[in-house]
C-alpha cells in the first residue's frame, strides 16, 4: 500500500454514505453501533470498517480500489446492502489528528439506494434508521443520539439538497481532505480543518477564513466560509 498512508503509517478503512430520495427529500441510512464497542460505541455512524486483507482480491493494490472493496463488504456485512464497487462516488477523505491513539486513513464514498431491504448484524450493529439530514442533526442536538464528528460534518454537507441526483451532481471533483488539528479547552472542543485561518497555527481565535467544528455543548456548529 502507497500513496497517503505509507506517508503517515496509517491503516485504511472506509465508509459508505448511503442516500435515498423520499417524499419530504433526501434520507441517509444510519446504523447505531453496539454500545460494548470501544470505538464511538452505541453512536449512530454510515456503514464501514478498516481494508481487511479478504479485500485484497484479483491483484487489486491501489488504496482507493482496496477501499472501495472495503466499503462494499462493510455494507453488506453490516446492513446487508448489496453494492458494486463502481456505484460509489468519492466524496473526502478523513485522517485523524496525531494524538489519536489508532489512526486510520478513511476513504468516504456516497452511493444511492432505491428499494434494498437493510438487514443488520445484530452484533456490531444493534439498529438503523433512515433519516432525514436536518433530523438526524437535531436530533444529535437534542442528545438523542450520538454522532461521531465526520459523520456530523457530512449530514450538514448533505443538508443543503433537495434530491438524490443533486447531492450526486455536488460531489466536488477533487475530494475533501479533513486533518483536524483539534483544540482543547475547558469548556469544550474546537476541530480546526484546513483553509480555517487558524489551522496553520493552530489559534481558533484568529481572524478569517472559517472552516472548523466547534464541539461546545450541543449544538454543534460546522462553520465553512472564507
Amino acid at each position: 500500500m502507497s500513496e497517503i498512508s505509507t506517508l503517515t503509517s496509517l491503516r485504511l478503512a472506509a465508509t459508505v454514505v448511503l442516500i435515498r430520495d423520499s417524499a419530504p427529500g433526501i434520507q441517509v441510512l444510519l446504523l447505531r453501533r453496539n454500545s460494548k464497542l470501544a470505538f464511538y460505541g452505541g453512536a449512530w455512524v454510515f456503514p464501514g470498517g478498516k481494508v481487511d486483507p479478504k479485500d485484497e482480491v484479483s491483484g487489486i493494490t491501489s488504496e482507493e480500489s482496496l477501499s472501495r472493496v472495503a466499503a462494499c463488504r462493510e455494507a453488506f456485512e453490516e446492513a446487508g446492502v448489496k453494492l458494486l464497487v463502481e456505484q460509489l462516488m468519492p466524496l473526502s477523505l478523513w485522517i485523524p489528528p496525531v494524538e489519536t491513539s489508532k489512526r486510520y486513513l478513511t476513504r468516504f464514498f456516497l452511493a444511492t439506494l432505491s428499494n434494498q431491504k437493510i438487514t443488520i448484524d445484530d452484533s456490531e450493529i444493534k439498529d438503523f434508521n433512515w433519516l432525514s439530514p436536518e433530523l438526524a442533526i437535531k436530533a444529535h442536538s437534542n442528545n438523542e443520539i450520538e454522532l461521531a464528528p465526520a459523520t456530523f460534518v457530512t449530514l450538514n454537507w448533505l443538508n443543503s439538497f433537495k434530491s438524490a441526483l443533486e447531492v450526486k451532481a455536488s460531489v466536488p471533483r477533487i475530494i475533501d481532505i479533513f486533518e483536524p488539528k483539534t483544540i482543547t479547552m475547558p469548556e469544550g472542543k474546537i476541530s480546526l480543518y484546513q483553509g480555517d485561518a487558524g489551522y496553520e497555527s493552530s489559534e481558533p481565535s484568529k481572524d478569517g477564513a472559517r472552516h472548523r467544528l466547534t464541539m461546545i455543548g450541543r449544538p454543534y456548529i460546522y462553520d465553512r466560509y472564507i
